[in-house]
């Protein structure tokens, strides 16, 4: 069965945007609905994504008297956990995968592509996205709950077994169960995701602190600036029966991690001089080189900029004096 592009409404925060989040709303909303919230996420201005907010399509909804309204599936019961619309779950869910094969077809790697959503378009980000059969991002779910869980447990994807999920849910919602949604986070939990579990003095909508929030947790998922360390294991003490970690593994799990936009990639407890080098990413000249405990060449300016083309570096940076080398260091440990 064909399905149809949804209409959506689009806001890029930066040119050639690398990343796509892919926003639904509640029921009876639009597009339109979160649309204000984008500038309130306080995302870092070299964060260029591509912001979705996909309609809905319209339909009769049985616990409205069967009155036409944008849904992403019929609701029958004022008990959200019982009796869900598999026929149009599944229908919407399809629609939903076009907009992700939509992105990609745009240049955006699946893995950096997100799904959120409100309420009713919260419960069908948790199901499309725990069920992609590529990596995705994450699931952003506010006010939400699950579909369908016996059977969302056991069509969960292999690829997004544990993937990062943002939960929020006010505390005195009438509409959603804030018991339902705290029910779905910690199922969630035991499945093996990492849940950041989120609760709030309100009802059914969403605040300043929670926008934040969601703001800060996007800036982690999709920020290319954070730094990824590939540490080598290395056998001591009673488990000297295990292999170290092979250097190739980890020079391969670094280029894999650069090949898909991370900025800052290292490789440790082996010796990579390589692996422990920082080059600009603008310009990729060598700003700190790393050998072991050696710093052999440091050429950030006392601000953190690259001094060949003026870009800036994500870090903290001190003015660099004497040349940093192996030596040792004592530490003094006192009981707490």
């Amino acid at each position: 069965m064909s399905e149809h592009m949804l209409p959506t409404v689009e806001i890029e925060t930066g040119q050639a945007p690398d990343a796509s989040i892919i926003w639904l709303h509640g029921l009876g909303a639009d597009g339109h609905d979160f649309e204000p919230v984008v500038p309130e996420l306080g995302l870092p201005g070299r964060l260029a994504v591509r912001f979705v907010f996909p309609h809905a399509p319209s339909m009769p909804v049985s616990l409205n008297g069967g009155y036409i309204m944008p849904a992403w599936y019929d609701i029958r019961h004022t008990d959200l956990g019982i009796e869900h619309d598999g026929e149009g779950i599944a229908r919407s869910a399809r629609q939903i995968r076009l907009l992700i094969e939509q992105e990609q077809m745009r240049g955006i790697k699946a893995n950096r592509i997100l799904v959120a959503g409100f309420s009713q378009g919260a419960a069908m980000a948790l199901h499309v996205g725990l069920t992609h059969p590529e990596k995705l991002a994450g699931i952003i779910a506010l006010s939400g709950y699950l579909l369908q869980p016996e059977m969302l447990e056991a069509k969960r994807s292999p690829a997004n077994q544990d993937m990062p999920i943002f939960m929020a849910h006010g505390v005195e919602d009438p509409v959603v169960p804030f018991a339902l949604g705290e029910h779905a986070a910690r199922t969630l939990s035991t499945w093996g995701h990492e849940v950041a579990w989120h609760a709030y003095p309100m009802a059914h909508h969403v605040c300043p602190e929670e926008i934040r929030a969601i703001g800060s947790w996007i800036a982690e998922r999709l920020g290319p600036d954070a730094p990824l360390h590939f540490a080598a294991f290395h056998p001591d003490w009673r488990m000297l029966d295990k292999p170290s970690t092979p250097p190739r593994t980890l020079t391969r799990a670094r280029a894999i991690a650069v090949e898909h936009g991370l900025r800052y990639v290292y490789t440790g407890n082996v010796h990579d001089p390589e692996g422990g080098t920082t080059y600009c990413p603008s310009c990729h000249e060598v700003l700190v080189r790393r050998d072991w405990y050696e710093i052999p060449e440091y050429h950030l300016t006392d601000e953190g900029h690259c001094p060949n083309c003026g870009a800036v570096i994500a870090g903290r940076y001190e003015k660099f004096g004497t040349p940093f080398g192996a030596r040792r260091i004592p530490v003094s440990m006192h009981a707490i």
